[in-house]
C-alpha cells in the first residue's frame, strides 16, 4: 500500500503542469464572462388602481435571480427565486430578511441625521447634493451610452372624476413621454423603439400601469458605474 501510495503522490507531482493550465483556463474564462458576458435587467411593474406588482429579474448568462413584490390595501407579499439555468429554487422568509433591513436602514438614517451637524432640510445641503449629483452623472455618462434598452413598453390607462382633467393629464403625459423618448435615444443606446401607450378614460375613474423594460451591458461597466457613483457621492 505504501508503494502505491508514493507512486501515486510522485504522479501526482510530475503533473503539476495540468494543473497549472487548469487555473490558467478557469482565470480566462472568469475574466472572459466578466468582460464580454452582458448583466441583463427585467423589470416588470403592474399597478391596478391602489395594487401594484413588481418583478425584477437579474441575469448573468444563465443564472441570476428573480425578486417579486406584490403589495396591495392589506398586506403585501414577497418572494425571491435563483435562476440556474432551466432550473428555479425557491429562497424562503425573504420578507421577513427585507423588514429586518428596512428596520435597520430606517435606525441608520436616523442615528446619521442626528449626528449631522448641518440639517439635511438646509438649502446649502440640497445645493451640494444636487450638483454632487449633476457632475457623477457627467461622470458616468459615457459608460451609459454602452447601456442598450433592448425593451421598453410602458402603458398608462386612467381615467379621473372630471373629463376636462382627463384630458389636461393625458396631454401632459404625452408630453412627458416624448421627453423621456428624447433623453433615451440621447443618453442611451436603442436596440428597439421604445413604446408609449397614454389611454383617458373619460368616462370612469381608473388607473391602469403596466411597465416592461430589458436592458443590457456587460458587467465590467456596471462595476464601473458603482465605482464612479461611489466615488463622487462617497462625501455624503
Amino acid at each position: 500500500m505504501i508503494p502505491g501510495l508514493l507512486i501515486f503522490k510522485r504522479e501526482l507531482l510530475m503533473a503539476w503542469y495540468y494543473y497549472i493550465a487548469g487555473a490558467a483556463l478557469l482565470c480566462l474564462a472568469c475574466g472572459a464572462v466578466i468582460l464580454f458576458a452582458p448583466l441583463r435587467i427585467f423589470v416588470r411593474y403592474l399597478r391596478e388602481n391602489r395594487t401594484d406588482q413588481v418583478t425584477l429579474t437579474i441575469r448573468l448568462v444563465r443564472c441570476g435571480v428573480r425578486i417579486s413584490v406584490v403589495r396591495c390595501a392589506e398586506n403585501s407579499r414577497f418572494g425571491a427565486v435563483l435562476l440556474l439555468g432551466g432550473w428555479e429554487i425557491r429562497v424562503p422568509g425573504l420578507g421577513k430578511v427585507i423588514r429586518v433591513l428596512e428596520r435597520t436602514y430606517t435606525k441608520i438614517r436616523s442615528r446619521a441625521s442626528r449626528r449631522e451637524k448641518r440639517p439635511s432640510g438646509r438649502p446649502g445641503f440640497s445645493l451640494a447634493l444636487a450638483g454632487k449629483a449633476l457632475e457623477t452623472f457627467h461622470a458616468v455618462r459615457p459608460q451609459l451610452k454602452k447601456l442598450t434598452w433592448k425593451r421598453f413598453d410602458l402603458e398608462v390607462i386612467f381615467g379621473l372624476d372630471d373629463p376636462v382633467l382627463t384630458g389636461l393629464a393625458a396631454g401632459s403625459g404625452w408630453f412627458v413621454s416624448g421627453v423621456l423618448l428624447g433623453c433615451l435615444e440621447r443618453f442611451f443606446s436603442v436596440e428597439t423603439t421604445p413604446r408609449f401607450m397614454i389611454r383617458p378614460q373619460f368616462s370612469s375613474s381608473e388607473l391602469r400601469l403596466h411597465w416592461e423594460s430589458e436592458v443590457s451591458l456587460p458587467l465590467f461597466r456596471w462595476l464601473k458605474i458603482a465605482l464612479l457613483t461611489r466615488k463622487k457621492l462617497e462625501v455624503f
